[in-house]
């Protein structure tokens, strides 16, 4: 299941999947949003849970993606994430 974390720098990112070799993440920084792959032991180092909806999160990695750009690993990951969101929806019930 996703989940929005937060770094020391106040990064927010998206945790994705757990990996064999780590955790899949989609960073939200000053530039591109990438996929990155991290090992667990960066990942307990670096990054925490955040109490933000990840309806909101995911809508402000879109908008990012739009006006700065982004991976086409991350903007797949990003839709996929939002299909699944959509598809899960007692809204659309």
């Amino acid at each position: 299941m996703a989940a929005v974390l937060i770094n020391r720098h106040r990064h927010i990112a998206i945790a994705l999947r757990r990996e064999r070799a780590g955790i899949a993440i989609i960073e939200h920084a000053s530039g591109r949003l990438s996929l990155q792959h991290l090992t667990d032991r960066e990942f307990v180092a670096d990054w925490q849970e955040y109490d933000y909806p990840l309806d909101k999160a995911l809508d402000r990695f879109i908008a990012h993606a739009n006006e700065v750009g982004a991976t086409k690993g991350a903007l797949r990951a990003i839709e996929r994430l939002r299909e699944d969101k959509l598809a899960l929806s007692p809204r659309l019930i």
